[in-house]
């Protein structure tokens, strides 16, 4: 039967005390996510579809992907008695280059790829949880299809309630070698900048190393999960927003970003423009010190009015009502502190995220680490 024929069906069921971490672990082996500020989480696990582009697909990379989510997002099935389907989320993301090529780490992503996951667990401040399942089904098929679901719903939520809920302890300790850097190399990069600066070519330049790390953990140990990777960012970091992307067992890319890149809902954009930082202080009076002096810094105000005017300008050409915050506030991390400022605007009903893409495409993206 064509995929074309076949429809969403969903099941959704309370799992008030289930927990991301035993989830995350009992989907080891296959494709998985994980992705959570604060208190507000979503987890998932396998693939119901996968939407994907690279450099050798014709047109419109951004809109080949948003064309087959419609697609497929479109008129689901619903259970008896419900009049409204659930929303549903595609997590994946696209690659910084237009012409990106998977090779070496990068082998199992894409210029654009997302997953529409077969289960989610996701759960609010409130402690609230719930459990989603979903399949693609023919109409005629429904009533059997949502028995299914049901069924497997309710099996899962208990087999993971008898789990206790919670994964054992946090990633295991293991040792690291990290590849040679060579000072000389940032140091003529530094150089460079500063001399594009003064030619009046680029206002602000953020530079930035890679470093690989090759992990060699205890022999006869496993290597580190990066699900419990991203589940420790989280519980250090739990104002930034975490990611864990597994598209493939063995490939994935987890970090903690403190900005928020875009988010658009409902015809509301939403960013934050964060630059400029400090550490955050060993005592609350060193850090409320510490934020005052980030606050008052010339330097650091300049930096992140760089990038809040940047980011506004590239707003004005699609978006109206844009609004700022008057002045920039202190975000306190785990680690260190930034200067924030929120950013929201208006934007017809055809914009979508694209312009999240072409912010990032000036240096906004937000830091990331490569698990393999």
């Amino acid at each position: 039967m064509a995929t074309r024929q076949l429809r969403l069906a969903s099941i959704t069921v309370p799992a008030p005390d289930l927990r991301p971490e035993a989830f995350l672990a009992r989907a080891a082996g296959g494709p998985r996510g994980f992705w959570a500020r604060g208190e507000r989480w979503v987890a998932h696990a396998g693939v119901v579809a996968e939407l994907r582009s690279d450099a050798s697909s014709e047109g419109d990379r951004f809109d080949r992907i948003r064309t087959a989510a419609r697609r497929l997002a479109t008129d689901p099935l619903l259970p008896p008695g419900t009049i409204r389907a659930p929303r549903v989320r595609f997590y994946g993301g696209f690659s910084f280059l237009e012409d990106h090529v998977p090779l070496g780490i990068w082998d199992a992503f894409p210029g654009g790829l997302f997953h529409l996951p077969e289960v989610e667990l996701e759960g609010d401040e409130d402690g609230d949880a719930w459990l989603r399942v979903r399949v693609l089904a023919a109409p005629h098929d429904a009533e059997e299809a949502f028995r299914r679901l049901r069924h497997r719903a309710e099996a899962l939520r208990a087999e993971l309630a008898a789990s206790g809920g919670v994964a054992d302890g946090l990633p295991p300790a293991v040792t690291g070698r990290a590849g040679p850097a060579s000072r000389e190399d940032w140091e003529e990069a530094v150089r460079d900048c500063l001399a594009a600066i003064r030619g009046g070519r680029v206002r602000k330049v953020v530079l930035a190393r890679i470093l690989d790390i090759d992990v060699a953990p205890a022999e006869g140990s496993p290597r580190p999960d990066p699900a419990r990777v991203a589940v420790s960012l989280w519980a250090a970091n739990r104002g930034s927003h975490v990611f864990l992307f597994e598209p493939r067992p063995g490939s994935a890319i987890t970090g903690a970003a403190p900005e928020t890149v875009a988010t658009l809902r409902d015809g509301v954009f939403h960013a934050t423009a964060v630059a400029g930082s400090i550490r955050r202080g060993e005592t609350p009076k060193e850090q409320a010190e510490l934020a005052a002096r980030l606050l008052s810094s010339e330097k650091d105000r300049a930096e992140q009015q760089i990038a809040l005017d940047d980011m506004v300008r590239r707003l004005e050409t699609i978006a109206h009502q844009i609004r700022t915050d008057p002045q920039p506030h202190v975000l306190t991390l785990a680690r260190i502190q930034h200067l924030e400022t929120e950013i929201r605007a208006s934007v017809p009903a055809d914009v979508g995220l694209r312009i999240g893409a072409d912010l990032m495409r000036d240096g906004l993206q937000p830091p990331h680490h490569v698990v393999q």
